[in-house]
C-alpha cells in the first residue's frame, strides 16, 4: 500500500507539468514537430553537402598543387589516370557550392519567415 502512494505522489497528473528528459518545462507553443524536423534535416543536409564540396574542392586544389611541386605535371602527368578529375574538381566544386549556399540563405529565410509568420497569429 505504502509504494502505491509514493507512486501517485511521484507520478504528475497532467503533460503540461511533467519535465523533459533535459529537466526542462514543455515548450509553451504549440509546433509542428514533423514540418519543424523537415524543415531542419533539409537545411542540415544543405549545409553537409556545401561543407563537404568546399573541403572536397580545396583538397583538390591543395593536391594539384603538391603534384605540381612533386613534378607530376612533367611529361603530361596530369593528362593521365584520375588528374583530369582531380583539377577540373575545384572549378565545378565550388560554384556548385555556391549555388547550395544561396538555396540554404533561401531555406533558412523562408522557415524563419514562416515561424514568425506562426508565433504572430
Amino acid at each position: 500500500m505504502e509504494g502505491a502512494q509514493e507512486d501517485a505522489r511521484r507520478a504528475p497528473h497532467s503533460l503540461e507539468s511533467r519535465p523533459r528528459s533535459g529537466g526542462a518545462l514543455p515548450y509553451p507553443c504549440r509546433v509542428s514537430e514533423t514540418q519543424q524536423a523537415r524543415s531542419q534535416r533539409i537545411e542540415r543536409v544543405l549545409a553537409y553537402m556545401f561543407t563537404g564540396l568546399v573541403m572536397l574542392s580545396v583538397a583538390a586544389f591543395i593536391a594539384v598543387l603538391i603534384a605540381t611541386m612533386a613534378g607530376v605535371a612533367e611529361n603530361d602527368g596530369f593528362s593521365q589516370g584520375v588528374w583530369p578529375i582531380v583539377i577540373m574538381l575545384p572549378w565545378f566544386g565550388l560554384p556548385l557550392a555556391f549555388l547550395l549556399l544561396i538555396a540554404l540563405f533561401i531555406v533558412h529565410a523562408v522557415n524563419r519567415s514562416r515561424t514568425t509568420r506562426a508565433q504572430t497569429n
